[in-house]
């Protein structure tokens, strides 16, 4: 225990700890997957400003079609979307216009192609998100609503008809969802856009996560209907990924609310959760990001002999998914401590 509460230090220290690892090093697999996003950001960024498009639609096309994952289980669709949205860096007046004509010249040499126009939607979004600010609804300007509802409507047009074509990217209803939450459409109408989506293909969960935020009570949800909507997914999910996919969204309401809301107030039963970490961690036993929020859940919810047992196994590895995860490294070692005398 304490080769692990020294590394805690150190990354106290030195506010985040990221692991450099040269060429010639042996990587720990644990790392892999971290390393795997890294890369695959890098890459899709190198081709967008290369104006590499057959590249960037054959890219897409493989993850769609052979539905490829990281070996945490995360869909390659899913990050490579995300960072191809960031290619350019956070979205503003400059980066949109350099953005638009990039897309222009690749809409001109495919003018068929699904791939580009989620890119564009996703463009419209987050220029409409640039305009309304990242302040509460109190400090956003009239002229800030009115763009925020211009380019979303903009890029729902853009997916409404998308989801029309030919080639089916079920990365199209995530956007969409997230483009719904900022229109306020209806309850009914956000389902409506995931069940499109859970036609297209059951298991691509990112869709999901994103409506899970959206029946929340901090966008305007009752406070039951995280609870209704976990009900009916569960419903659509394919049995063998029920309690993963379940997993997950809790993970995704757990982010939102906190994790003192989320064992005080919430009453999501821990067997199942647990259950489905246990899934997760058989299949993909390299997911680093999902031993760190089993340790985190465990903890919480003081499922002390699993907490014990995960601190210990995550040891001195750190990295980015730590951060995502503990947030800080001195909220980790408040529970490398805790354990540390608890055997």
């Amino acid at each position: 225990m304490k080769r692990f509460i020294t590394i805690a230090l150190f990354c106290l220290l030195n506010v985040t700890c990221f692991i450099s690892i040269s060429s010639g090093a042996a990587v720990d697999p644990m790392y892999v997957d971290e390393m795997q996003r890294s890369e695959l950001k890098n890459q899709v960024k190198e081709l967008l400003v290369d104006e590499d498009f057959i590249s960037l639609e054959h890219m897409a096309q493989d993850f769609r079609d052979n539905k490829v994952l990281f070996p945490s289980g995360s869909w390659k669709l899913d990050y490579y979307y995300r960072g191809l949205s960031k290619a350019l860096g956070d979205v503003n007046h400059e980066s949109y216009k350099s953005y638009m004509q990039i897309l222009k010249r690749w809409g001109k040499a495919y003018p068929k192609s699904v791939t580009q126009r989620i890119v564009l939607a996703n463009l419209y979004s987050d220029y409409g998100w640039f305009h309304r600010g990242s302040g509460y609804s109190e400090t956003v300007t009239d002229d800030g609503a009115k763009k925020l509802k211009k380019y979303l409507s903009l890029s729902q047009k853009v997916l409404k008809k998308v989801s029309k074509s030919e080639i089916k990217d079920p990365y199209v209803y995530t956007t969409w969802v997230l483009v719904g939450m900022g229109l306020s459409l209806s309850k009914e109408e956000l389902y409506d856009i995931v069940e499109q989506g859970n036609k297209v293909e059951p298991t691509f969960y990112a869709t999901y996560l994103w409506m899970a935020e959206a029946m929340l009570p901090r966008w305007g949800a009752a406070f039951n209907d995280i609870y209704e909507y976990v009900d009916w997914l569960d419903d659509r999910i394919p049995s063998e990924q029920k309690d993963e996919i379940y997993t997950r969204v809790m993970i995704k309401v757990f982010a939102v609310v906190g994790g003192r809301v989320y064992k005080d107030v919430y009453e999501f039963p821990w067997e199942r959760t647990k259950n489905g970490f246990l899934q997760l961690r058989k299949k993909y036993p390299q997911g680093f990001w999902i031993l760190n929020q089993f340790a985190l859940f465990s903890c919480i919810l003081k499922d002390d002999d699993v907490g014990y047992g995960l601190i210990n196994e995550i040891g001195d590895l750190w990295n980015q998914d730590s951060v995502d995860v503990w947030r800080s490294a001195s909220y980790f070692l408040k529970w490398q401590l805790y354990y540390e005398s608890y055997k």
